[in-house]
């Protein structure tokens, strides 16, 4: 019988990558979709490429984490979230309830921190884990039986262990301690100051960790005390900083909900309900709505036509008189009413049928 593995998908991480990617789309009405578009062709790659059976999105909490009160200004730079933002990942967890496809998030600990815990989790009892995520901290859970896809909206790159030493050069075990010396500006993780990408990574292969490098500095500084390198006399003083850094970026795999098993993870693919079929039409995905068949165009017959004469116009009018009732919806240039132009008006009757 062949190992289970539990794909797992980093939430705000994706969420975040998709809304800056896909910019100010939005639906007839002006409400913002571009980050749950993006986040969905994320998930439809996923499903297609691997059909995965067993799959979780995880978010971050509201709320301070257990690593705010290590270091008050950890992610302190990072602006407020866009309110756009935050109505669509609100949106974004309705629509992945009506998917039925599990969401996981725990208070105090970051989705990276249960994405872990998860991961190892599934090692543990039998099975393997997939990451789906571009965060470059969690390459530090590479190990047998966890990779990390990275999507970067279409760009796909799978890290297993040769793969995170060739993009970062280092291994993964290595990971929180190279970011600990090189700092996370994403997260504001000083690091040690002097010390760039490459410089961590050739000191990380040389002395193996933190402690050994931190322990080699006197030496160094003894070796040209006239004119030390400035390399070891920032990390002689950035020591504690670096330590510091370097358990900021470290990720718990400790941060398990209360009960865990296969069974909560299962996926057994979309149905067309009726709360997923008013989500898709609400948000305009309808490549999505007619792939789960909550829409058919197969054997429809509509008569759609443009008014371009007067008779047509009249003909139209009485048409909408007799009807009772109408849909009307305006196309203009842009979605401020007072300065968008008129392009054009579209009137609906009955179903299937409009001018």
């Amino acid at each position: 019988m062949p190992q289970p593995t539990l794909y797992l998908l980093d939430g705000h991480s994706l969420v975040y990558r998709a809304y800056h990617a896909m910019g100010p789309l939005s639906n007839a009405s002006g409400e913002p979709t571009g980050a749950i578009f993006g986040f969905v062709q994320i998930l439809q790659r996923l499903l297609k490429d691997h059909g995965p059976s067993r799959i979780a999105v995880v978010f971050d909490p509201p709320g301070p984490t257990f690593r705010s009160e290590m270091m008050e200004e950890y992610k302190a730079n990072r602006p407020e979230q866009p309110p756009e933002l935050t109505t669509q990942i609100d949106l974004l967890k309705t629509l992945l309830g009506a998917m039925g496809v599990p969401i996981v998030e725990l208070p105090t600990f970051e989705a990276d921190d249960v994405l872990a815990s998860l991961a190892v989790w599934a090692v543990e009892n039998g099975g393997g884990a997939v990451i789906v995520s571009v965060d470059k901290d969690l390459l530090q859970m590479v190990r047998p039986g966890i990779r990390v896809l990275r999507d970067h909206l279409g760009k796909i790159e799978v890290m297993d262990e040769e793969g995170v030493v060739g993009k970062l050069g280092v291994r993964p075990c290595q990971v929180a301690e190279y970011l600990g010396l090189v700092g996370d500006t994403a997260d504001n993780i000083p690091g040690v100051p002097g010390i760039g990408a490459k410089t961590a990574a050739k000191l990380l292969a040389e002395f193996g960790d933190l402690e050994s490098i931190i322990a080699a500095a006197p030496e160094k500084i003894a070796e040209k005390p006239k004119k030390p390198p400035k390399i070891w006399t920032s990390m002689r003083d950035s020591a504690d900083l670096a330590r510091k850094s370097a358990l900021l970026a470290t990720i718990r795999t400790d941060a398990l909900p209360d009960s865990v098993s296969w069974d909560g993870f299962e996926w057994g693919g979309m149905k067309a309900s009726a709360e997923l079929v008013e989500l898709l039409q609400r948000l305009e995905f309808r490549s999505l709505l007619t792939e789960i068949g909550g829409v058919s165009v197969a054997g429809r017959v509509t008569d759609y036509s443009t008014v371009l004469t007067e008779g047509a116009l009249r003909a139209a009018c009485d048409s909408i008189r007799a009807a009772g009732r109408a849909a009307i919806d305006t196309e203009t240039t842009g979605l401020d009413p007072y300065r968008a132009d008129l392009v054009g008006i579209s009137i609906s009757w009955k179903s299937n049928q409009a001018v």
